[in-house]
Order: C-alpha cells, then structure tokens, then sequence
C-alpha cells in the first residue's frame, strides 16, 4: 500500500519562491511614470515659511519668561475693588470671590500673567492687574518669586511696565502685529483662574484685527483670537509660530464669564509704544487734532449725500484746536491723514495719538461735495480732555423723528443743564416706541444741524426738515453733555 507524501511547509516556500522568480523573470519591468514638469501659475500661492516652528517647540521658547504677576491691596471697609476681567459680570469673576463687602479693613488679592521683555527684569502686563496694589509678587516658571515694582501703567491702553530684580532673566523675543494675517496661528501662555494652572498653553488662530468700540480702554484696535483666555489669562503673550510675542492678551467676550471662543489681545506694536514711553518718560504723551469723528454709516452717507462711506466724519472742532486752527469743520469728511486712508473712528485716532506732538500733517477733506487739502500741526493732548470729545458716538439705528423740541431758553438750559453756549433746539419729549426712541435720542439732546444746515431755533429746523426729500434720511447733529454725534434718522411716510 503506498503512502501520499505530504509536502512540508518548507516545500511550499520553496515552491512560491521559485514560482516567483519564474514570473518576475519573464514579466515585463516596472518603471516609475514620469511625468512631464507643469508649472502652474498661481499668485495667491504663498511658500509655508522656513522658520515655523511647532506648538511644543514655541512653548519651550516662550514659556521661561513667561510670570504670574499676584496684587495685593488694603482696602477699607464697603470698597469693593474691579477684577482684574473687566467685561465680566462680578459673580462670574473668580476674583469678585475675594471682594464683597468687607466687615473691617482687609487685604484684598488679585492675580494675572506677564512676560519679561528685557534681561535685565522689565516685563509687561495689563494695567488692570496691577492697578491700585499695594504690593506685587511676581512668580517665575521656577517657582522663584520675587517682588515687582511698578515703572508706570497707562489705563487709556491698559498697558503697565513693571521691574523685578536680582536678574538676569529669560526674555522674550519681541515680533510685528502690523504684519499679521487673520487666520494665523497663535499660542497664548498665561495663568488662567488660579496659580496652580500657571503656564497653561492654548492654541489657535487669529480671527479678526483692529477690533474696536470694545469697551475696555480709549485707545483700542484689539487683535481677536480663539485660543482660550481665561480670567487670570490678562497681561500673558500671545505668540507666534516663530515663537515672538505679537499681542498682549487682555481680554474675553463672554455671556458666562469665562472662555466662549473670543479673546482680545493688545497689538504688540501698540504695546511695545506705550512700554517705551512709560520706561523713558514716566507718562505717555499723546497727540491731538481737537475733534469729534463718528464712522459714517449707510445712512448717514445717503443723508449727506456721500458717494460711499469713506472716511471719519467731524463731529465737534473744539475751539482753538490743532483742527480749528487747521480750518477743520464740522460736516467735513477726513478721507486720510499723510496719504494714508482714514479708516474708522478708532484706526483714525490711534494713528493720531501716536504721531509725535509738533508733527505737520496732511488731511485730505471732503466738503460739500469737493476735496480740499488741509494742514494741521498737532500738539499734546491736553490732560483734562475728556476721553468723550475725540470718542465720537456710536450710531443708533432708527426710521423716523417723533421728538418735541423747544428752543433753548435759561429755563430749559437750567432743567438740562445745558451749557450756557448751546445753540441749536432742545429735545423736550422723545415719543415711547418712536422711531426717535430707537435711534436713543433723550430730552435735553441738542439738535445743532440738519443734514449738514446749522439750526438756531425750531422754526430753522422745521424749515431744514421742509428742505428734505420725505424719504432721504434726516442726519441729526447732537449735542450731549460734552460730546457731539451724528445721528441718522429715515422718517416714516
């Protein structure tokens, strides 16, 4: 009987590595394709730059000169000082906890980051962390903590230099925020809540620039960004991929009181100003052109007849101003100063700000309806203008008039308080649910020109009323208190 020879597993090997070179013999080679090169132009193509570096690689850069800054301040019984978070609601702001109504004198603490921008100690933070202390401990990534003393703050910016000693110490690389484009990415570095959380990194992108009408300080042209800020976040860097500082974080919008995907960082470039002035001078000098300006809205240009919305429209000229002097005007729209274009209320001002007092600028005009070239040289900003009178106001959207108004008399001008050189008509009565309401005219606002016309009494008013297409806007010039606005109005047929 015969047996069947099963193959080993060794014969099966030795089978397919024969079957193999068999076919790898008589089958044709493979040779890579080659494709002809195609070059494609494309202009928005942009080369990933060479010296980006990774999240983990910037941390380990940044990070070092990174500092948690802590206040301490004496307070005395009832006060209740601000958190360090301003935009916050007080029972959301972890450092609200602290305040309260105190029985006796205490000491009350507060917390936020900073970054050291000279060997030497100088570092930066937020004028809100430091502002008011009675003492300043600043902790490195180390642990070693030592004390800070206040170089100077300027709440218009809320920017604060500081200086620690017994250096050297670790610095950060200072970068360009004018450079930035809107989907970059960033890091920022800070303490968020408490120290036990210091040196926490959050990534994300910058998501808008020149962010203004923000409510935190005069001077504002925030970058926004989407990586988490978090209360305790204020005064920490925001950074780049090439691991320099571009912003100062400074703040969050936010419905709970804590990160909801919009934070607001003070561009370096600005930051970096107001740190030279504070070291070199003590203050920060600023200029002035001595107007009023408003952004000019839809409205308000089909109102005065304005071919687009260009510009800064002047408001108020105080007297004996740069601007006065200048030949500045109410009504006049400021297409640009020294060539460059206007841009809003906010771009507008700071470019004014940070222009050395003695400078000789060029303004280009539009008065009705012709461009004009104006000179004015600025000068220092006096201390006590206040911030209201270059603010403008914001504009208030409504479809109709439904106001009473009076001429000014010293009766009115003493129920008002009006000053005594109103000139103009006085709203007595806004009418509940009115359009007017809407656009938040008040009794005691003072209407001075209608769509450009200067009113001295009602009857001038009515007939500048008269003058109008019944559905052209009425563009309002106010007065409140110390500021001057536009305001535009579409009436109802």
């Amino acid at each position: 009987m015969s047996r069947r020879v099963r193959p080993t597993p060794l014969f099966w090997v030795g089978a397919g590595l024969l079957v193999g070179a068999i076919a790898a013999s008589t089958a044709p080679r493979l040779r890579p394709l080659s494709l002809p090169s195609i070059a494609v132009a494309d202009p928005t193509a942009r080369a990933i730059p060479p010296d980006l570096l990774s999240f983990a690689e910037v941390a380990e850069r940044v990070s070092p000169a990174v500092v948690t800054v802590r206040s301490e301040k004496r307070v005395r019984a009832g006060e209740a000082p601000r958190g360090p978070f301003g935009n916050m609601a007080p029972e959301d702001d972890p450092f609200q906890r602290f305040f309260g109504i105190p029985r006796g004198d205490q000491t009350v603490r507060g917390m936020g980051s900073g970054f050291i921008i000279d060997p030497a100690g100088i570092l930066l933070t937020n004028n809100h962390v430091v502002q008011g202390a009675d003492k300043l401990i600043v902790r490195l990534q180390s642990g070693r903590e030592v004390e800070g003393k206040l170089v100077g703050a300027d709440p218009k910016s809320d920017v604060a230099v500081v200086q620690i000693q017994g250096g050297p110490f670790p610095a950060v690389d200072l970068g360009s925020s004018e450079s930035l484009r809107v989907g970059e990415w960033v890091l920022a570095i800070g303490s968020p809540f408490n120290q036990q959380l210091e040196h926490t990194v959050t990534a994300g992108i910058i998501s808008a620039k020149g962010r203004s009408a923000v409510g935190l300080a005069d001077y504002e042209d925030f970058l926004q960004t989407d990586a988490a800020i978090n209360p305790g976040n204020s005064g920490g860097p925001l950074v780049n991929l090439r691991g320099r500082v571009i912003g100062m974080n400074t703040a969050i919008a936010s419905r709970t009181g804590g990160y909801q995907g919009v934070g607001f960082a003070i561009p370096i470039d600005m930051a970096k100003d107001i740190a030279t002035q504070l070291r070199d001078n003590g203050k920060v000098v600023r200029s002035w052109l001595g107007i009023g300006i408003n952004d000019i809205s839809t409205e308000i240009a089909r109102g005065l007849e304005l071919d687009n919305t260009d510009g800064v429209l002047v408001s108020e000229v105080t007297p004996n101003s740069p601007a006065e002097k200048a030949g500045v005007q109410e009504g006049d729209v400021i297409l640009s100063m020294n060539g460059t274009a206007a841009g809003g209320i906010a771009k507008f001002r700071n470019r004014v700000a940070t222009t050395a007092p003695g400078t000789q600028v060029e303004l280009a005009i539009l008065r009705d309806g012709i461009r004009k070239t104006l000179k004015a040289r600025l000068e220092e900003k006096p201390e006590d203008e206040v911030a209201a009178r270059n603010r403008g106001g914001g504009q208030p959207r409504g479809e109709g008039l439904g106001i009473e108004l009076a001429n000014v008399t010293p009766d009115l001008a003493r129920r008002f308080d009006l000053e005594a050189r109103s000139s103009g008509v006085v709203v007595t009565r806004v009418e509940n649910g009115s359009p007017a309401a809407e656009a938040g005219l008040q009794p005691g606002d003072v209407v001075r020109a209608v769509n450009r016309k200067r009113v001295g009494n009602v009857a001038e008013f009515e007939a500048a009323i008269g003058r109008l297409d019944s559905k052209a806007p009425v563009v309002l010039l106010l007065r409140r208190g110390l500021a001057s606005t536009y305001v535009a109005l579409q009436r109802t047929s």
